[in-house]
Parts: C-alpha cells; structure tokens; sequence
C-alpha cells in the first residue's frame, strides 16, 4: 500500500507529464498553423497554471512544465514568464552542487583592472553554442567580436558547441584576433576554471535558456561581471547573470520589474549585424533593382517574375519568419491588410511567407478563406535559401509585416539589409519589440511603429496608397543603413 506521500508524488508526476504533453502538442500544432486547436491547448495548458495544479512545484521552487522557448512562443504574461526563466534558473544552478569547486572564485580581475594603469585592455568573454555557427545569432555577432578596438579589449570567444570550430573554416575574415576556448568536451566545472583562469572581467552569455544552454556553468560565477545579450528574448532569471543588455525601446524601464538582471541600456537599438563588416559584403548588396528616384527598372521586373510575384505594379507584403510565430489574430490582421490593400491598388496584391511544407499551407488557405481572402491568389510561399540569395529576393518585396507578438529578430535586420522597411506594433515582452528597436536605430520609429493593431493596419494601408512615399522611406533606410 503506497503512502500518502508517494502518492502525492505519483500525482505530481502525472501533473507534470501532462503539462509537458500539453505543451508539446500546442507547439505541434502552432507549427503546423493549426490555430483551433493551438487554442484550444494552450487554453487547457495556461489552466493547469492559474487553477493551481503547479502549485506545490512553485512552492518547492521546481521548474513548471513550461519551456522558456514556449513561453515566447505563446501569450503567457511578462510575469509568467519571468516564472519560468527563474525557475528554470535555478534548477541549472543546482547543477554546481554537483562537482563543487574547491573554493569561490575571488574575481579580483575587475578591481585590479580598474586600479592600474588606463592602457591595460579590459578581457570580454562571450559564451555561446552558436557564436561561428549558421544561427542567427551566429550571423549576427560574429562580426562584432572581430570590430572591438584591440587596443582597448582582449575578446575570448567561449565555445559551448565544438562544431562551431569546423564551422569557423567558412568564414572569409576569420576570428579576427578573437581568441577561442572549446568548453564542449569540459564538464561545466572544468569550463568555469577554463573561463575563470583567463582573468575574464566581463562574461557575455549570448544563449539564455536557448539550445546548447550550459548556464550552471554562469552559475559558477567564474567572472566579476556576467550579463546575458540577444540569444534570449525575456529575462534569463538567474540570479547569477548580473546584466540584461538592451535598449530603452526593447525593454522599457516600465517593465524592469519583469527581469531579475539589472538593465544595461545601450543608444538607438541594441541589436547587431554582421553583414557590413564581412568580406563578402559587396556580393551581399542588392542588384541594382531602383533606377534614378527609386522608380523599379527592368532587372527588378525580371527577379519578380522569377519569383512568381507581382510586376511593380503590385504589392508584395513579406514576413519570413517561422510560423509557428504566428496566431489566428496575426492572420486576420494579415488578411484585413490583403483586403483593404486589394481593393486599392492598381495590380495584384500578395504575401509573401517563408513555408515549403502542403498540410501548413492547407491549413492556413482554410483559415484566410474565414477572413474572406482567397490563399491561392493572395499567397506567395519562399523555400530556404541561403543568406545571399536570400536578401536578394528580399529586396524585391515593399514593406515587411511583423509578427504582433513574436517580432523578427535576425530576420527583421534581413528585411532592412535589403532595404525593405519593418511595420511593427510593439507589445509588452522584450521579444514583442524587436521591430520597435530596429526602427527607432533606422530613425523610422514615428513612421513605421505603430500603437496598437488597428494602427498596424492603418499605416499599412496608407504605406500602399502612397507607394512613392514608401519609395522615399525605403531611401531613407538605405541612407540610414550606409551611415551606421
């Protein structure tokens, strides 16, 4: 006969099974753009959670069946989700009881850099799966390891991915001087001495709680300053992560509450791009669609005749995000804009998404024949190219429809590469406003973030109506590009 506490332990496990299930299938389906039954999931999901079912792990201060990831994913609140980035957190500093050190680290580095003499160069850490990886974090920092000023800065790239060495042979300009540390074949102790005994002031986590996460390894506090940036859309939770990097546009002073890290705020937009600055770039600029004021020439008619879009006559719209970023409400928006924008132009009207697979086609087809919007006329669907290829057909859509709730993050700063702006409507989670920062760096902001959803649509739909003044804010961005 089971005691009553084991069984209370069974029925936590069962608890937590579900709740892990219920999460999977609700991912499962918005992958799939299933909006009914993501709905109705994540509804009976979210309920195991406000009607106390993950109370006692709450209490015991145990991770909930929720994966950091999914909490972006879905409309969990702020404060959810700062819940299970903490509690997450702790479980993998728990991790450190494990192999203990035998002693603290003193971290003195900092103390004694800043007591010495101003030409000794401060040693940055940066600690990632993903850093010489094709990610996009990888395409996206890289390029800043290789511009710290090397008179100033002694930069360590920390490698929790041991691939990433082979991956480096890709790269036209190298590292640049950065200096590499394999930590993969380390155990997370092993790793913090390795970080620890290069005198690291500044560690930089660019993971979070992201795949190839070793965050015990943080928790082994093996520098003075360790501050979490880009991989992570949302507080990381850990106490022993010390600073958030971020912009005051990404993540408003008003919701510092919702991040146990201290708020690091940079100037116009916190985000990074690699593009410029790598050997290749010339190959990366667009073909010379625009003739003399910005007027579409033959080469651009060509390209989207190629790519089965409209002539330049038409409205392409583009979003290439994945779709499980996606809702039900995103696409009515989507179609409201398709709609009004159908009736007022001159030639025919198209969005453009990123998605090669039939049943998610299927499903959304079903879903825009709901908002009164024909899929096979007003849908155009892009396969997987690679980064130069890609921003090349890029450029030939007019204006970027960002996600409401999961902005593009690498793929918004693809959108402005190519010289196409970003709409966007910020809402409350760091990973809701991206497109906020993006524009606000392009000085866009007062034009191309809009307040809410109907505003969304609104400039949407004035954008197209006006399409030389589009050419004129997409000028602009290209001036703005070139200055940065």
């Amino acid at each position: 006969i089971m005691r009553l506490a084991e069984v209370d332990e069974v029925r936590d496990v069962v608890v937590l099974n579900q709740g892990y299930a219920l999460g999977d299938r609700t991912f499962g389906h918005a992958k799939a753009c299933r909006f009914a039954e993501r709905d109705r999931d994540f509804a009976l999901w979210a309920h195991m959670w406000t009607s106390g079912r993950w109370a006692s792990m709450l209490e015991a201060g145990q991770p909930v069946p929720v994966l950091p990831f999914y909490a972006l994913v879905f409309p969990f609140s702020m404060e959810q989700v700062k819940t299970v980035s903490e509690v997450w957190a702790a479980k993998f500093g728990s991790y450190v009881l494990r192999e203990a050190l035998p002693a603290p680290f003193p971290n003195t580095f900092l103390q004694e850099f800043m007591g010495e003499v101003p030409s000794r160069r401060l040693r940055i850490g940066y600690i990632s799966s993903d850093v010489y990886r094709v990610h996009p974090v990888g395409k996206s920092i890289n390029a800043c390891l290789r511009s710290h000023d090397a008179d100033r800065f002694e930069v360590h790239a920390f490698l929790l991915v041991g691939s990433q060495l082979e991956e480096l042979e890709d790269l036209e300009d190298g590292t640049g001087g950065v200096l590499l540390t394999d930590l993969s074949i380390l155990s997370s102790a092993e790793g913090a001495l390795a970080v620890n005994e290069e005198g690291i002031h500044v560690l930089i986590d660019l993971n979070g709680h992201t795949s190839g996460v070793r965050m015990e390894l943080l928790a082994y506090n093996p520098a003075p300053v360790i501050m979490h940036y880009m991989g992570f859309g949302a507080t990381t939770g850990a106490e022993y992560i010390h600073y958030f990097l971020g912009d005051t546009a990404v993540a408003p002073p008003e919701l510092a509450a919702h991040y146990t890290e201290k708020m690091a705020y940079v100037g116009a937009s916190f985000y990074v791009n690699s593009y410029r600055t790598d050997t290749a770039a010339q190959r990366l600029q667009q073909p010379e669609y625009f003739a003399g004021g910005g007027t579409p020439g033959p080469a651009f008619r060509a390209a989207r005749a190629n790519n089965s879009l409209p002539g330049p006559e038409g409205v392409v719209l583009c979003n290439f995000n994945h779709l499980h970023k996606t809702s039900r409400a995103q696409w009515a928006l989507w179609a409201q804009i398709l709609r009004l924008t159908e009736a007022e132009a001159r030639g025919e009207t198209v969005l453009w998404t990123l998605n090669d697979n039939a049943v998610t086609r299927a499903n959304i087809a079903r879903e825009l024949a709901y908002h009164g919007v024909n899929a096979t006329a007003m849908l155009r669907y892009a396969g997987h190219e690679k980064i130069r290829e890609h921003l090349q057909r890029h450029a030939l859509a007019d204006l970027f429809l960002d996600i409401r709730d999961y902005n593009g993050g690498t793929t918004g700063l693809d959108a402005y590469w190519a010289d196409v702006p970003i709409l966007t409507a910020p809402q409350e989670k760091f990973s809701a406003r991206y497109g906020a920062s993006f524009n606000r760096g392009a000085g866009l902001d007062g034009v191309m973030t809009a307040r809410n959803s109907a505003d969304y649509v609104d400039v949407a739909r004035q954008l197209l109506r006006r399409r030389a003044r589009l050419r004129r804010i997409r000028a602009a961005l290209y001036a703005a590009k070139n200055a940065s």
